[in-house]
């Protein structure tokens, strides 16, 4: 009876396990305990490949990318991926109604032009919610933080070269390292 559990227990794991590895579902980092999942870093680098892709056909050249030239384009989405991590939960405790700021700066941006997504899927591949969470959101983050550090004087780059030495990065690659400001 005992093995008879044993069983549909390994199964459910082994399902379970599965569907985690197909599904992408498991971190690759964790900025300040909150994870970055592997397929939001894989959409991410399919996004660049793909921006990369769309210059060099209007450049009139063919883009092959090499092993290096991949490996630093995953390295610098999974940087810019934890950066936009540190400044969300960053902006988020420094400025008042910061979600409703930014909210409100991307609804302004996508009133001016209607066809933003034929154009982020043009150039980028992405889908609506891919731009929005990739490119308008953080942007608009970024935005809102230096606009009220202008106000108060103070230098974003300073301070951000300084906030993200306090986070606290956990890579889970072992191939990358984060040594206070960048990925190694």
């Amino acid at each position: 009876m005992i093995k008879k559990y044993i069983v549909i227990i390994g199964c459910f794991c082994v399902i379970i396990f599965v569907i985690i590895v197909f599904a992408r579902l498991y971190p690759v980092a964790m900025v300040n305990g909150s994870p970055i999942w592997y397929r939001t870093w894989d959409r991410y680098i399919e996004g660049n490949i793909h921006a990369l892709v769309v210059q060099a056909q209007f450049a009139g050249t063919e883009f092959s990318p090499d092993a290096r030239m991949i490996s630093a384009i995953r390295k610098n989405a999974l940087q810019t991926l934890i950066e936009d991590n540190i400044l969300t939960q960053a902006g988020s405790v420094l400025v008042q109604k910061f979600d409703v700021i930014s909210n409100q700066r991307i609804d302004n941006a996508l009133a001016v032009s209607a066809d933003i997504g034929k154009a982020a899927f043009f150039m980028y591949g992405f889908t609506a919610a891919d731009f929005h969470d990739f490119v308008l959101l953080p942007q608009s983050h970024r935005e809102v933080i230096i606009e009220e550090f202008d106000k108060k004087k103070i230098n974003f780059e300073a301070w951000f070269a300084g906030i993200k030495k306090k986070a606290h990065i956990r890579l889970m690659l072992h191939s990358y390292t984060w040594d206070g400001d960048t990925i190694r």
